[in-house]
């Protein structure tokens, strides 16, 4: 009971998180000490029912959210944050250099037999007409994770952070293809890097789910937590049934001992006063 109250605090905090110190702030010393409402948060995310992460203004002080959600990335950072959440301008710089490159590659067209056109224009760009030869976020995030330029999980949006960035430098120009824009489909890397489509996720945000599913997913996370506390309960039963045997089981050896340390005690006492009898005896035999 007192971990799905600890954990009910955690729910409320929803994706920003919340610290364990703001956790035990929320419980009535009376109810639960400080020194508990930190185990409960502990056993939690042992249990795997929550998770931590920091945020960006505070990158020493970890928030707990539950185990299915994710932090926004106004407050984590996101992928263009190092661990110690600084600015990894390494890492963008990188992926600007690439996305740059790639766009550059499919904006000219290819020279190899240059027509009379090509021999006016030093560096002609496909027309209008062609925009379709242009890439899109999708082909640029497809052709990063072909190549395996890193092993962060970059998705469209980035891609489209990275280009923004590009445009607001001068560097490329977003135009939209003739005959509208397309929705195209995303793509992840599978195990060895190749892109693959995404499958398509189920709804998870609270957005996005009618109150009947939204009820039925926490009704399913309460059965698991109980689950989950019932198998714990379980185990420390247990475990504490195998403590026992083994106090039992240690003071049975104990006992054991000290029986056997007496009677050697015994043993010895007994040979002293024999040897002590016969000395007495050699002394009373009288002498030649």
């Amino acid at each position: 009971m007192e971990q799905q109250y600890v954990l009910s605090i955690i729910e409320k905090a929803g994706n920003k998180g919340i610290s364990k110190s703001m956790t035990s702030l929320q419980v009535n010393p009376d109810v639960m000490p400080r020194s508990q409402v930190l185990k409960c948060v502990d056993s939690l995310e042992k249990l795997g029912l929550i998770k931590n992460f920091k945020s960006v203004n505070g990158p020493i002080t970890p928030l707990y959210i539950l185990a299915n959600l994710n932090p926004p990335e106004d407050i984590a950072g996101g992928i263009w944050f190092d661990e110690s959440k600084e600015y990894d301008s390494t890492f963008v710089d990188t992926l600007k250099d690439v996305v740059l490159n790639f766009v550059t590659s499919k904006t000219f067209p290819n020279q190899k037999g240059k027509d009379s056109i090509s021999k006016l224009v030093s560096n002609p760009i496909h027309p209008i007409a062609k925009t379709a030869s242009l890439p899109t976020p999708q082909h640029v995030l497809k052709f990063i994770l072909a190549n395996k330029v890193t092993n962060a999980s970059l998705s469209v949006k980035n891609v489209m952070e990275i280009a923004r960035a590009l445009e607001l430098d001068g560097l490329i120009e977003a135009i939209k293809p003739v005959g509208g824009v397309t929705v195209e489909e995303r793509y992840e890397s599978d195990s060895d890097g190749e892109p693959v489509p995404k499958r398509r996720r189920a709804k998870d945000s609270d957005d996005e789910l009618d109150p009947e599913e939204r009820a039925r997913r926490d009704r399913k996370n309460r059965e698991k937590l109980k689950a989950k506390l019932k198998e714990k309960k379980r185990e420390e039963k247990r475990r504490e049934k195998e403590k026992k045997a083994r106090a039992k089981e240690k003071e049975r050896e104990k006992r054991r001992k000290e029986k056997e340390k007496e009677k050697r005690r015994k043993e010895k006492d007994r040979k002293r006063k024999e040897r002590d009898q016969k000395k007495k005896g050699k002394s009373k035999e009288p002498r030649s």
